[in-house]
């Protein structure tokens, strides 16, 4: 254990800043039900109806939240399957996550990256007994993608996208609803590739993903504000049919944040443990407007001050300790 750790009771970084994963047990425990997630929360259960919708996009600042909203939505699925609810029980959800940032920077890259990774994601969801409640129908095409991914030959695209449209014919004939959650596509730092790529993928999108009842809920960045804001050529106005545009967390949500994750690594029992034992009042709201109470800037501004805390031996950080030491709050993206 670090010693900072000790000092403050803790038996572990609380402050990771990587999104909370759908997957994650304690998922619920660190989750923050903010403005955004309320307004996610009214489109929710359209989201498991065929209708004409085809596409929705989280639209916000980098660290604010959107890939937690992304995980939360699918979370919730999941979730709703497990218990056998039938409004979920003949939907198909399917999680894409671009992780090989290095594919962002060129159109080439990114079309292999996504059709490999689509493929991949589909396989995991097909396969899924919990998922999958048809999986007997879908043995052959589980074979077949096991296979292509399974081949250390190199990236062959076309072979790719025919046994993804394969799967998404198969999808279609089985559920009413298929939502592919796309994620990381807004890291991109190049927006040009982005705005060719997509250019390039609407036919492939529009036909073999929304042609099969396969919705698209996606993250998006800067490209995408953009969007909104209709300062890009009228050909993108195809992309997203609804989108949901991340609120300003309030002192109330960070207060949350942070004290949940104190709590999750906290030596202290339940009854000692009190946030104000880590943080004034008038500290957290230098955390607060400092960070421009984005979240990630938040945590990791919270991770600074309990250190240098500990380097000064502080017993609790203060607006004090914050104004004497400002570099110790500055919880920057990079």
């Amino acid at each position: 254990m670090e010693i900072w750790l000790e000092h403050w009771h803790l038996k572990e970084n609380p402050f990771s800043v990587r999104p909370l994963e759908f997957v994650d047990p304690l998922f619920y425990k660190f989750f923050v039900t903010n403005d955004s997630v309320k307004e996610f929360d009214k489109y929710f259960l359209t989201l498991l109806t065929p209708g004409h919708d085809r596409s929705m996009v989280i639209l916000g600042a980098r660290g604010s939240g959107k890939s937690t909203l992304l995980n939360y939505a699918l979370r919730k699925i999941v979730d709703m399957k497990q218990k056998k609810d039938k409004r979920a029980w003949n939907v198909l959800p399917i999680f894409l996550s671009i992780t090989d940032i290095n594919a962002l920077t060129a159109v080439k890259s990114l079309t292999d990256s996504f059709l490999r990774g689509l493929l991949k994601s589909m396989y995991w969801a097909i396969s899924s007994d919990s998922l999958n409640p048809f999986r007997g129908s879908f043995i052959d095409l589980e074979e077949k993608a096991h296979n292509y991914l399974s081949s250390v030959s190199s990236m062959n695209p076309s072979a790719c996208q025919l046994i993804i449209e394969e799967i998404s014919l198969r999808i279609k004939s089985h559920f009413k609803r298929c939502i592919l959650f796309i994620d990381n596509i807004d890291k991109a730092y190049d927006s040009d590739v982005v705005e060719q790529w997509l250019l390039q993928a609407q036919g492939f999108i529009d036909n073999v993903l929304w042609g099969n009842n396969i919705y698209t809920l996606i993250v998006g960045g800067v490209f995408w504000y953009e969007l909104l804001e209709g300062r890009t050529p009228a050909e993108f106005s195809w992309l997203y049919d609804t989108h949901i545009h991340m609120r300003k967390w309030s002192m109330n949500n960070i207060r949350e944040l942070i004290s949940n994750r104190l709590k999750s690594a906290t030596t202290l029992s339940e009854s000692e443990y009190a946030l104000e034992k880590y943080f004034s009042d008038d500290a957290l709201l230098e955390l607060y407007d400092i960070n421009y109470a984005i979240p990630r800037l938040c945590l990791r501004g919270a991770k600074s001050c309990l250190y240098h805390g500990w380097e000064k031996n502080e017993k609790i950080i203060t607006s004090r300790f914050i104004r004497t030491h400002p570099h110790c709050i500055d919880g920057s993206l990079e």
